[in-house]
């Protein structure tokens, strides 16, 4: 209801009230005003007439008013649900980007941390470790090592010597020298699966994949991993990559371009 329906009640009244006191002059004008008994009867005549057309005026303005207050406590809920689910989007969004943010500050570490461990590998491949041969011992590196197997039969003895021992990286020395070159393997590895976790595009698994493929073609030339050991490593990282791709939030991105 509006407020000419509340003014036409008002007015209701009013004119109920002005028509009874009307129609009792326009039938006894002709009387003189007489003494408190003829007011008392006025009284009484105006209150039987007017008094039910204003209960019913009453009655109306206070259904109107109760019809009021319910559509302002709708209306105030509304805004109060409209408020609340607003804020929840807003707390969501909030937690998002802290999110977001987060694995933002992490990626970038973890990134530092991958390349960290590709340059330690490289530099781990330039360290000598004492081999003990013939009497007497040497120093070689993986690199000095790798450097032998270029070379044909038309090697000295002890370097001959060393080459054909390091195919199986067997005794003190070459033994030392292969497991410190797979842990500085297995950490480029383990670097790489958990920057794969925060990574949020194929183009950048892509990319960090592509950088391990140089220290693998080390260690396949090296003898130090198997085809089985390495089947092994590929499966952990596709593991990472769809475990990447399964989570809901934040979105992962296909891959757009070849690299």
């Amino acid at each position: 209801m509006n407020k000419w329906m509340l003014w036409g009640l008002v007015s209701l009244g009013l004119l109920a009230v002005v028509c009874v006191v009307g129609a009792y002059i326009g039938s006894f004008n002709s009387h003189e005003i007489g003494g408190p008994s003829d007011w008392a009867q006025f009284g009484d005549y105006v209150g039987g007439v007017a008094n039910p057309l204003l209960g019913f005026v009453t009655i109306a303005l206070l259904v109107i008013s109760l019809k009021y207050q319910a559509d302002e406590l709708a209306a105030t809920r509304a805004e109060l649900s409209q408020s609340r689910e607003a804020m929840q989007k807003a707390n969501v969004l909030h937690n998002n980007n802290i999110i977001i943010q987060s694995r933002n500050n992490l990626r970038e570490q973890l990134e530092a941390h991958y390349t960290g461990t590709q340059r330690a590998f490289f530099e781990g491949m330039s360290h000598k470790y004492t081999i003990p041969l013939l009497g007497g011992s040497v120093d070689y590196s993986l690199n000095g090592i790798l450097e032998l197997r270029r070379f044909g039969p038309d090697l000295g003895s002890i370097a001959a010597e060393v080459k054909k021992r390091s195919e199986e990286w067997k005794g003190e020395g070459l033994s030392r020298l292969a497991s410190e070159v797979r842990r500085s393997y297995l950490d480029c590895v383990e670097a790489l699966i958990a920057l794969i976790e925060y990574s949020d595009s194929d183009l950048t698994i892509a990319l960090s994949i592509k950088n391990l493929d140089p220290l693998t073609d080390i260690m396949r030339i090296s003898y130090l991993y198997d085809d089985f050991e390495f089947s092994g490593f590929k499966e952990k990282i596709d593991l990472a990559i769809q475990k990447r791709k399964a989570m809901p939030f934040p979105e992962f991105h296909k891959k757009t371009r070849a690299l």
